[in-house]
């Protein structure tokens, strides 16, 4: 699905404003992210990023089949965790110093 204006715009915003790879230092954490059409990403983060920071970088990224309406959360498969507080830190969601997470569709039962 072609992205529309206002999308490409926030897509341009969000490429802007999220730090570029990090080179290895203290407290970052590694993330391996699952996109929902299967693709994997490997990520460093600093480890007081917050989960907002995490969607916004996941959010550059081709979601498909996901539309650009469609919400998404993002969880950590076993144990299963939503993670849902966009302001809590990577340290704090316990995705420090390294996890594995699953982008998904968000349904009702997540909220």
């Amino acid at each position: 699905m072609p992205r529309s204006v206002a999308s490409s715009a926030r897509l341009r915003l969000l490429l802007r404003f999220l730090p570029s790879l990090l080179q290895p230092e203290p407290d970052l954490a590694k993330l391996g992210i699952r996109l929902p059409n299967g693709q994997r990403l490997i990520r460093r983060f600093r480890a007081d990023d917050t989960v907002q920071l995490l969607c916004d970088f996941i959010e550059t990224h081709d979601l498909s089949p996901l539309d650009l309406e469609t919400d998404f959360v993002v969880v950590t498969p076993f144990p299963r965790k939503v993670f849902r507080d966009m302001s809590q830190t990577l340290r704090a969601a316990g995705l420090y110093p390294n996890a594995s997470i699953v982008v998904e569709e968000r349904i009702d039962d997540d909220l």
